[in-house]
């Protein structure tokens, strides 16, 4: 058996709590700021010479600018070939909180495993695929100066009469492509490329997952912001066949938010959670991954980044993230979900068509800042 039927979601629950509790923190690397992108490859190398037996790194794509596309790989070695979760962070360049919730999830995993058994059983049974910044030439970008700061795209240059860059990744995957969401004006922030799959970052990313696309059974994307929990489908003619289950998984999480920060998360579709002008949102990724890989469990989290001591929302850029608590209610709610592809079979592979909205699903969880 894969895991438990305590589920998935609830292993990584006690993630937050566990390292809080035993007051662990990592040497050298500071998790209450942001960080550039130098110092996040950096802090990856570091992470993987200090635990040589579960993690390593991968490239696994060039961006337009040819910065290569790395993930972590988190599990503990087995002789049996395992199944997997995939995790990527900042496909939006200004959406800082999201790298750094990928950094601090690792951290929070890295220093639990030795001592909940929990932990380890789950790296034991499950690696983690984790991209901590997709976009890579964007976030450098955004980094640059204070008029760059809220940078959302790639940086490939646009068609030959269009003197903007970029492409939001986001919305550069093969299916639905150019039907909801999106503009076809290249200076939009919603411009969705010339063609499907224009975008390096796009093809790299689904080109790893086709290629286990028998060994990945969770994919989750994270971003900002929003106090939300994305279920498949984008589309809002399309029912995903699994909905119920996505809507038990994500309420679950929800609920595990609520109970220990008092914090409301909504759960649900975008289109009915969502304003018609927010249709876009991972909508190309979800139908993608979901029906070509039978994904059991695909979440964008779009997390709304919120200061703890204050009530309200913060702007989008923040000096610095709320990690602890952000980062913590994440893992409340990722230990929440339930990978139950030991106990049913996979639903049959539907057909894929560029143009269907069936054909890729994956889940969002909006972060909190």
């Amino acid at each position: 058996m894969l895991l438990s039927s305590s589920g998935f979601l609830g292993l990584l629950t006690l993630l937050g709590a566990a390292s809080v509790a035993l007051g662990l923190e990592p040497q050298n690397y500071d998790f209450s700021k942001y960080h550039t992108m130098p110092e996040i490859s950096a802090w990856m190398e570091q992470t993987k010479k200090e635990n040589p037996d579960v993690v390593s790194t991968m490239i696994y794509g060039k961006t337009y600018e040819k910065s290569n596309i790395t993930l972590l790989k988190i599990g503990i070695k087995s002789d049996v070939k395992k199944k997997a979760v995939w995790m990527d962070c900042g496909i939006h360049a200004r959406e800082w909180i999201s790298p750094a919730f990928c950094q601090y999830f690792v951290k929070e995993i890295l220093l639990t495993y030795k001592t909940d058994t929990k932990v380890e059983e789950m790296l034991k049974n499950l690696d983690f695929y984790i991209t901590p910044v997709l976009n890579v030439d964007g976030y450098i970008y955004s980094w640059k100066n204070s008029s760059t700061r809220l940078w959302r795209k790639s940086r490939s240059p646009g068609p030959a009469n269009c003197t903007c860059y970029g492409t939001d990744l986001n919305r550069n995957f093969y299916a639905n492509w150019g039907m909801v969401g999106v503009s076809r004006n290249c200076c939009s922030e919603v411009y969705n490329g010339p063609r499907a799959l224009s975008e390096s970052e796009a093809q790299a990313v689904t080109e790893f997952v086709l290629q286990r696309s028998t060994e990945i059974l969770c994919f989750l994307t994270i971003h900002s912001y929003g106090q939300l929990i994305l279920v498949p489908y984008g589309h809002p003619n399309v029912t995903a066949p699994n909905y119920d289950e996505l809507m038990d998984v994500g309420l679950a999480a929800a609920k595990a938010i609520k109970g220990i920060h008092g914090m409301d998360y909504t759960v649900g579709s975008s289109p009915n959670v969502l304003c018609e002008c927010f249709l876009h949102l991972d909508m190309s990724v979800w139908n993608l991954f979901d029906s070509i890989l039978n994904v059991l469990h695909v979440f964008p989290e779009q997390t709304q980044i919120l200061d703890p001591l204050e009530t309200g929302h913060v702007s989008l850029v923040s000096h610095t993230p709320s990690l602890l608590s952000c980062g913590t209610k994440a893992n409340m709610a990722l230990s929440s979900l339930r990978i139950r592809s030991s106990q049913r079979a996979r639903r049959p592979m539907p057909e894929f068509t560029p143009s269907s909205p069936t054909s890729m699903t994956r889940t969002s969880m909006l972060l909190p800042r």
